[in-house]
């Protein structure tokens, strides 16, 4: 019987491969003049090459964001779309890549195509979707729609009195006033300082959303924050204000009799027949997730990580390779490792004395560790609604000794060293430890400073002074010399244009590094048990929150403190902030 479900599963897989393998090959995808494109925007998108195996036999799971991008400029450049319809559902990014969408929906409007948001939501949270649907000509809404515009919101929750309560000492050693991440483990809530940052975050953000509805649907400010303070909850409220176009079904949008095609099939759309014509190869590393030493591309949970081998390696080839005109680093990680980051921030600097120009493209968030691998760039350009900085270091050490008591849970340490109880994570750290701990923590922040101030053409004390811990916005960091220009992919690789010489605009074909994954790769991950299986200790903090309903920000946290080195030092942001 077993033998025959074995032979069941595999047969079904052999089936599925099949199919998958199949709608690979494709044909050539025919475009009808003044056809419309529908293209669905919804849920996750990921900074990397392509989907997993495993995300396209079922389905689900995450998409590239490039994927994304590649078929609005697709489209820009074909004169056979006359109308793009965005059928947006909830959205799962951050403003970085909202920002970027953002402006990619517009230059397809600048381009001579008449574009539709069509927003399909039912959460109590419109206003990331609103906002990109605000650069669209029209905004229409689907009958029952939940469209509550009441301005923007952050929590944040603190488990410091838990702790104590179930008999946990977490202690933590930071340097840096903003490093306020590890508040939410540690303390009974927000300290002064991270009140100021976030704050500072939440407004730069609002200063956005509020300016592209203005802009989007031809109102004053003043008018927008007035609307935005009655608390409007429906659609038709929405409608009657003026920050809509219409309520009903795509069939009565978009005429029956017009071509149409998906997102998905207009992808297989070959370039050249649109007119490019690249002249210049541009290398794309991605640098996502979370920062961490080794090769692996995914953690546990199936997200991308930026390992340092990978990273070290990719940069090695592209930059040693003659016909590689320059180097995007495309970056979408909170950080990480202090370990791997130095690892990363000496190749890109590697990089850099080959002479190959090396430009860092941040998505949504560069911060902390990977700040650290950033600041070696000839440049770093940034999407207007990404954060980044958080140049600060934390190390976060739980004690169980209380709470083995009240279980029953006896402990001996036998040491040999003065201060070998360094070492010991059952018991609450002593002075000396302590001191042993903060000046690590001191000693790689000091180390962090400098690699910044280098790499930034900066002063040491600037840096500090900058530093802190402290999560910039984008304008922030513009303003104080943590980057060099606002921007997404496009003007990253027209700032490589520009250093090499070159026009900025010209057509450029970007090369991953290193090369995407082969179907059959992944086939051979996914029959080994790499794909879907992760062996790994788990700490009983992270067992403990495991089973808890957690907010996405303290979900996300969890995770890192898992992936993580218990014990060791972090280079994460000061502050998880989901601005909704």
């Amino acid at each position: 019987m077993k033998r025959l479900r074995r032979f069941s599963f595999l047969f079904l897989f052999a089936l599925v491969v099949f199919g998958v393998m199949r709608s690979m090959t494709g044909s050539e995808v025919r475009v009808e003049p003044g056809s419309t494109l529908v293209v669905k925007i919804a849920g996750q998108y990921v900074e990397a090459p392509k989907a997993p195996l495993i995300s396209r036999l079922t389905g689900g799971g995450t998409r590239p964001f490039l994927s994304l991008l590649s078929v609005l400029k697709l489209a820009q450049r074909d004169d056979r779309i006359t109308t793009v319809v965005l059928r947006i559902s909830d959205l799962n990014i951050g403003w970085g890549k909202a920002a970027e969408l953002r402006d990619a929906i517009a230059r397809l409007g600048k381009s001579g195509r008449k574009t539709i948001a069509y927003l399909e939501l039912q959460s109590f949270s419109i206003n990331l979707a609103y906002y990109v649907a605000t650069a669209a000509e029209e905004i229409h809404v689907v009958p029952g729609a939940v469209m509550p515009l009441v301005g923007l919101s952050a929590e944040y929750l603190y488990f410091g009195e838990m702790w104590e309560k179930l008999g946990v000492e977490v202690q933590a050693t930071k340097v840096g006033k903003y490093k306020s991440a590890v508040e939410t483990l540690t303390d009974r809530g927000m300290s002064k300082a991270s009140r100021e940052m976030s704050n500072a975050l939440i407004d730069a953000v609002d200063v956005r959303f509020v300016s592209a509805i203005a802009e989007g649907r031809g109102l004053l400010e003043p008018r927008v924050r007035e609307i935005i303070d009655q608390g409007l909850v429906s659609a038709s409220d929405l409608l009657e204000r003026g920050l809509i176009d219409g309520i009903g079904h795509l069939s009565e949008i978009v005429a029956e009799d017009t071509p149409q095609l998906d997102s998905v099939t207009y992808s297989g759309v070959e370039p050249a027949t649109v007119g490019f014509d690249p002249r210049f190869d541009v290398a794309l590393i991605y640098g996502s997730g979370l920062v961490v030493t080794g090769e692996s591309t995914r953690s546990s949970s199936g997200a991308p990580l930026f390992a340092s081998d990978r990273f070290v390696k990719a940069l090695d080839d592209a930059s040693s390779n003659p016909e590689i005109d320059g180097i995007v680093l495309r970056m979408d990680s909170p950080g990480g490792s202090p370990l791997a980051a130095e690892v990363m921030w000496n190749a890109v600097t590697r990089a850099r004395e080959r002479g190959t120009p090396v430009v860092v493209s941040v998505s949504d968030v560069a911060a902390s560790g990977a700040y650290y691998v950033a600041s070696a760039a000839d440049a770093i350009v940034i999407s207007p609604g990404a954060v980044t900085g958080s140049i600060g270091v934390f190390a976060l050490r739980p004690a169980f000794e209380e709470l083995m008591g009240k279980l029953g849970v006896a402990s001996e340490s036998l040491q040999r060293g003065r201060h070998a109880d360094f070492l010991d994570a059952t018991r609450p750290m002593s002075d000396a430890t302590r001191i042993r701990m903060q000046a690590l923590a001191t000693d790689i922040y000091q180390l962090f400073v400098e690699r910044v101030a280098a790499g930034r053409a900066l002063d040491v004390e600037q840096v500090d002074l900058l530093g802190q811990g402290r999560v910039w916005s984008a304008d922030q960091a513009l303003e104080v010399g943590l980057v060099d220009q606002l921007g997404g992919l496009r003007e990253a690789v027209d700032w490589i244009l520009a250093e090499i010489g070159e026009q900025q605009g010209s057509d450029v074909s970007l090369i991953t590094y290193p090369a995407p994954e082969t179907f059959s790769q992944q086939v051979t991950d996914l029959l080994q048990g790499r794909t879907l299986l992760s062996a790994r200790a788990v700490s009983p903090i992270d067992a403990f929150l495991a089973g808890l309903p957690l907010p996405r920000s303290l979900a996300t946290l969890r995770e890192w403190t898992a992936m993580l080195p218990a014990g060791g030092p972090m280079l994460l942001p000061s502050a998880l902030v989901e601005i909704r």
